[in-house]
């Protein structure tokens, strides 16, 4: 029998029988799967369009997520800049949050809350999955602004004084880094 060209199912029915509303319990079922689409992640589908339209290059310096709408991400950013002690955040450039080559840095508790965030895990599994393609970059600074209007905290009680409807936006700064690319190997 030949594969149909859009697979899908055939149902052979027995008409033959005939002592139910339901004859499909009585059916010989030939079944062909269809081909199942890749499950790709966000991450995967940037890193392909990264390699077509950036040839692949290793010079991938920032990634920016912006007009960030995610009330799970922004209560962590503002968690963790109330940690910080940060009682008020600007217009771009905002706050910048680093660590080092070990992943020590003054708000080191902060850095890697806001890269546990839904916008910033994709980032990181990017650069993390997809090593050789971006040359061992990893995330080492995270910028933190508000779009349009500065805010401000209050630190003791942990509530937002000034917040016009939030437009966070997180700006993500890689750095090459060979070790990583030596420890895969």
């Amino acid at each position: 029998m030949p594969t149909p060209s859009n697979p899908a199912m055939l149902l052979e029915l027995d008409l033959s029988w005939k002592g139910s509303t339901t004859p499909h319990r009585h059916a010989r079922v030939i079944h062909w799967l269809k081909r199942r689409r890749p499950n790709l992640k966000w991450s995967d589908v940037v890193a392909l369009q990264w390699q077509k339209y950036a040839s692949g290059g290793a010079d991938l310096a920032y990634m920016f997520r912006a007009n960030i709408q995610n009330e799970n991400t922004k209560e962590i950013i503002l968690q963790a800049l109330i940690s910080m002690g940060m009682t008020e955040v600007s217009q771009y450039l905002g706050v910048t949050i680093e660590v080092d080559a070990s992943g020590i840095g003054q708000y080191a508790d902060s850095f890697f809350a806001l890269l546990g965030t839904y916008h910033g895990a994709g980032p990181a599994y990017l650069l993390a999955q997809h090593r050789s393609l971006f040359g061992g970059r990893v995330i080492r600074k995270v910028q933190v602004w508000s779009k349009g209007y500065s805010w401000r905290t209050d630190s003791s009680s942990g509530d937002i004084d000034f917040f016009i409807p939030a437009q966070y936006s997180l700006s993500l700064r890689c750095r090459a880094t060979a070790k990583l690319l030596d420890e895969k190997n």
